[in-house]
């Protein structure tokens, strides 16, 4: 299918050209500003190895899904390896490769994948392997920039391959804020729907936005139980073997596979068409899940002593007070994504289109 002229906007795109690019010269400095604090974890993994570890994934990672839940875009525009995968388009040699909806399916489930693959591999390797983590960092770096070189636009990694896609669109379906889109400076449809324009709460079940149907429905039913099964595991220093490699898996695999057979059976025992709010109840079940173990576990509370500790109050404080912020967070949670009237809004504003886009008979679907 050849690229065809989008008609009815023509008139609108040379009219928001000097709007679309006042933003984005602020923008591009966030981005630079947290590529060049990407880049200070990696040194710092591999210079100060305790350090590091402390600030991806008892730092950083911790704040992530906070963030994800209440401002989505924020992330999309300034995440490092994002900015890594533009960057083709930035310096103007990417191939800007089309992608079919078979092969945008193809590449959802991919990342999917790697999402459930990669977290469990933290307990055996990355939590406690400085050196594998910056390698990890270094590869999905590498990799979001080799298919921003062929594909278009945020088509390949942003909005397909990168395992931290469908948790971004999970949990972000009420987002606080619009914001500019800072990598696009026009819009080519690269994906569609696109997981920045969508208004992710504006159809029933959409949740989580922007996805095909395939997987949209297994990360929704799957999730909390994958992340309750993961944190039954305890990190290891060195690669477990034998029965406790089998287990890092077993147990957050299985719970997937309980959550979401649970999710299936609600679907069949409640009337017709399910309420959307369902969906909803299990995403929040999802990220509350995962601050009750967390937030403990970053002060010392934790199931296992030690695993994931960026300090140790227990000598100091009793455990109601680090619950009691627990349920006080979760409450949140519970309001911010549940019980909040909040409009439909999209994580990002679309830019102008392009003034040629690939158009294909399936593209709405």
């Amino acid at each position: 299918m050849q690229p065809q002229p989008c008609t009815g906007v023509l008139n609108h795109v040379q009219q928001s050209k000097t709007l679309a690019i006042r933003p984005f010269s602020r923008w591009a400095f966030l981005q630079a500003v947290f590529w060049v604090l990407g880049v200070g974890i990696v040194l710092s993994l591999w210079l100060r190895p305790t350090l590091g570890l402390h600030l991806l994934w008892d730092g950083l990672i911790p704040l992530a899904p906070l963030l994800l839940v209440v401002v989505p875009g924020l992330w999309r525009n300034v995440c490092p390896v994002s900015t890594m995968g533009m960057l083709p388009h930035r310096l103007g040699f990417s191939q800007q490769r089309a992608m079919s909806a078979s092969q945008r399916l193809q590449f959802q489930w991919g990342g999917l994948a790697l999402l459930f693959v990669l977290v469990p591999l933290r307990h055996a390797l990355l939590d406690t392997q400085a050196l594998a983590s910056a390698v990890f960092l270094l590869l999905a770096a590498g990799f979001a920039f080799f298919l921003g070189r062929k594909w278009a636009w945020k088509s390949a990694w942003c909005a397909g391959l990168c395992p931290l896609r469908p948790v971004e669109s999970l949990y972000g379906f009420r987002p606080a804020a619009t914001f500019a889109n800072a990598h696009c400076g026009s819009c080519g449809l690269c994906s569609t729907p696109c997981p920045d324009a969508t208004f992710h709460a504006s159809r029933p079940g959409l949740v989580p936005g922007g996805l095909q149907p395939g997987p949209r429905k297994w990360i929704t039913g799957s999730f909390v139980g994958f992340i309750w099964g993961w944190f039954q595991v305890r990190d290891y220093v060195a690669f477990p073997l034998g029965e406790e490699a089998w287990a890092i898996y077993a147990w957050p695999w299985g719970g997937a596979v309980m959550s979401y057979g649970l999710l299936l059976l609600c679907e069949r025992l409640l009337p017709k068409p399910v309420h959307p709010k369902l969906y909803r109840f299990w995403a929040c079940a999802a990220v509350c899940c995962y601050y009750s173990y967390r937030l403990p576990a970053l002060f010392g509370f934790g199931l296992y002593p030690g695993d994931g500790m960026l300090i140790d109050l227990s000598p100091y404080l009793p455990s109601w007070v680090v619950f009691l912020g627990v349920a006080a967070l979760c409450s949140f949670l519970v309001w911010w994504m549940l019980l909040r009237i909040a409009s439909p809004a999209a994580w990002m504003r679309r830019p102008p289109y392009a003034l040629q886009v690939t158009a294909t008979p399936n593209a709405s679907k």
